[in-house]
């Protein structure tokens, strides 16, 4: 009897090793992860050294709630949303020159928009 209780010893300690190990290679794979976000480079997604490029271009469906730059054409309420297509510029917040977001610029004169807000947050022109 002393033969199979040490066996089951023996299986457990075994076992809880196996499931620490397997706890700590987990606990570092999230670990390793944190602090990298990931951007696939659209409308007032980041952008920049850690998230990559804007991409150059995107249309939007702009209806009478969107939050459309101000050069796209808005539709009036009830009527069906109309496209709009801009270019995209990697540029700072004003308000957090460190955080830099994918800002609409008019495709016709390359200009941003200098009032449209990616999460509540302003482009910070290049003078």
């Amino acid at each position: 009897m002393s033969g199979t209780m040490r066996w089951t010893v023996a299986n457990a300690g075994r076992v809880l090793r196996s499931t620490l190990s397997a706890v700590v290679l987990l606990s570092a794979a999230i670990l390793a992860g944190c602090g990298e976000e990931s951007s696939n480079g659209s409308l007032c997604e980041r952008c920049g050294v850690n998230f990559g490029n804007c991409q150059p271009s995107v249309t939007i469906e702009v209806d009478s709630e969107t939050n459309a730059p101000s050069f796209c054409s808005v539709p009036p309420p009830e009527a069906p949303p109309i496209p709009c297509t801009m270019e995209l510029r990697c540029l700072s917040e004003i308000e957090n020159e460190a955080v830099r977001r994918c800002y609409p610029a008019n495709p016709s004169n390359d200009e941003v928009d200098p009032v449209y807000r990616c999460d509540g947050a302003r482009p910070l022109l290049p003078p």
